[in-house]
């Protein structure tokens, strides 16, 4: 899983209220690490979404996205709105992890939240059966198998 990437020359615009997808005043935003699409990235979603019942589960999600840009640096990339099955929570964010500069559109993430979404991402910490491919038969001279 490949976390998603912006260009550094790309200028993109700020998550401002004004957009359809900013939430408004009524809806509680919150930061998140989640799959979308099968990539791992920083979203901004309603944090009522960890609440809601079953009957919410054909409601799409409106979601703000954040490109991955250097070490704990996320900037703005776009809104999104996603059908439930594209995108999957992985971990709530504490308030206190983040610090969003939302006037620049860039989010800092604090160290241990990037070690953890660096786990998500590296293949060798993966619990997928990918992450352990099977051990290769090793052979001795003349063609014997030896494991």
């Amino acid at each position: 899983m490949a976390m998603a990437a912006v260009p550094a020359h790309a200028t993109l615009p700020s998550p401002s209220s004004s957009s359809p997808l900013a939430g408004g005043a009524t809806a509680q935003r919150k930061f998140a690490l989640a799959q979308v699409h099968g990539d791992v990235c920083l979203v901004q979603v309603c944090s009522s979404l960890a609440h809601e019942s079953c009957h919410a589960a054909l409601s799409a999600v409106e979601a703000q996205i954040y490109a991955h840009e250097f070490i704990t640096i996320f900037r703005y990339s776009h809104p999104a709105l996603l059908h439930p099955a594209d995108i999957r929570i992985l971990e709530w964010l504490d308030e206190r992890s983040v610090l969003d500069e939302a006037d620049k559109g860039t989010v800092f993430l604090a160290r241990d939240v990037m070690d953890r979404l660096r786990r998500l991402t590296d293949r060798r910490w993966s619990l997928g059966p990918a992450a352990h491919p099977r051990p290769r038969a090793t052979y001795a001279r003349g063609g014997r198998r030896m494991s």
